[in-house]
């Protein structure tokens, strides 16, 4: 409980400012927490774990940025509004809220924000945010839960020829005094095949005791019945000795043009091109999201790269960088006109 010195009026249910944070989640990209931090959110489409076949519908994914600390009154406005107080009124709100947060942290406690996670701090005193991964911040999804759906199991093109293959096969009717198998095979069907093994395996034994095998080529192409047949070439052979061919004769000329040295290749000299005016799309003081910027930027066709930091320390993520001016105010219109009205020119000094 804290007692205005304004007008001396009582301010009560602190907590209730994580209700009003939580609510501006689910229509902002960014709630700020003035002088504790702020929340940024990305979109998220739905997701599958194939080691547990489970799906998870479309969400807004949930971090924490501790930079951003001044206040913007987003958060104060919605309490003024929504709790019919003044501005400076809510304004001390939230700075109650965060002297309450800060001694809990200091004690080793856990400060809660039901649907949007935790904070803690470490042995080192670094503020840590753990998402809710439960919470669905995204308004379209309400209602969705994650379900799980085992995989369906598909015969392969084999297996599926071979049920249709057998489903066609006419039935057999039975015949007395054949003795079936244990799993009802009929076994004078495999009697002829059985039979023509028995003669392959005499007959090639015959072959290879003969002798025959020694004196015929054979080669696999003419296994093939829908190959062309190639008759064999046999070249005839004079003797067995090496040819000597006589050497080639260079006349004076070609002595001549051999002596010239070559003349020594130009070297290739590669100027480098200096990019300064770069379009900047925003700064950032944790690594993760510059990089999360700059594989969507990289998505949608751009050529984003780190441009440095800013006197703050943040780092500053470029649309992409030009040569001229002309270039880069070109590609700065059609930045704001198209992706990102807050986009702004940044001209380095290298």
């Amino acid at each position: 409980m804290l007692i205005c010195p304004l007008a001396g009026t009582i301010l009560s249910g602190t907590l209730k400012v994580e209700e009003h944070i939580v609510s501006l989640l689910y229509r902002y990209d960014c709630v700020i927490i003035p002088g504790f931090g702020g929340f940024v959110i990305n979109p998220k489409s739905a997701t599958i774990n194939k080691r547990n076949d489970k799906f998870y519908p479309p969400s807004r994914e949930i971090t924490f940025n501790q930079n951003l600390t001044r206040n913007d009154g987003l958060l104060a406005d919605c309490i003024a509004a929504k709790e019919e107080v003044s501005y400076e009124l809510a304004v001390q709100k939230i700075e109650a809220f965060n002297k309450d947060n800060e001694e809990k942290l200091s004690l080793g406690a856990t400060v809660q924000f039901h649907g949007a996670g935790e904070f803690t701090r470490d042995t080192t005193g670094v503020l840590r945010f753990e998402p809710n991964s439960d919470a669905n911040l995204l308004r379209s999804s309400f209602g969705f839960s994650s379900f799980h759906s085992p995989a369906i199991k598909r015969d392969t093109v084999e297996r599926t020829i071979e049920k249709k293959i057998l489903k066609a096969l006419p039935q057999e009717a039975p015949v007395a005094g054949v003795t079936k198998s244990r799993k009802g095979v009929n076994i004078v069907k495999y009697w002829p095949a059985a039979a023509v093994i028995l003669l392959l395996l005499v007959a090639s034994t015959l072959l290879v005791k003969t002798g025959t095998l020694d004196n015929i080529s054979i080669n696999y192409s003419d296994l093939n019945p829908f190959g062309d047949t190639v008759e064999s070439v046999y070249d005839v052979r004079v003797n067995d000795t090496k040819i000597d061919t006589a050497p080639e004769v260079k006349d004076e000329i070609d002595l001549w043009l051999e002596s010239i040295p070559e003349a020594p290749k130009p070297d290739v000299v590669k100027t480098k091109v200096i990019k300064r005016y770069h379009v900047i799309g925003g700064c950032f003081g944790v690594k993760a999201n510059a990089d999360k910027l700059i594989r969507r930027l990289k998505r949608k066709g751009f050529d984003p790269q780190l441009v440095g930091k800013n006197r703050r320390g943040l780092q500053r993520v470029a649309f992409g960088s030009y040569e001229t001016r002309g270039e880069a105010k070109k590609a700065l219109r059609e930045v704001k006109h198209n992706h990102m009205k807050s986009a702004w020119l940044y001209v380095s000094k290298k």
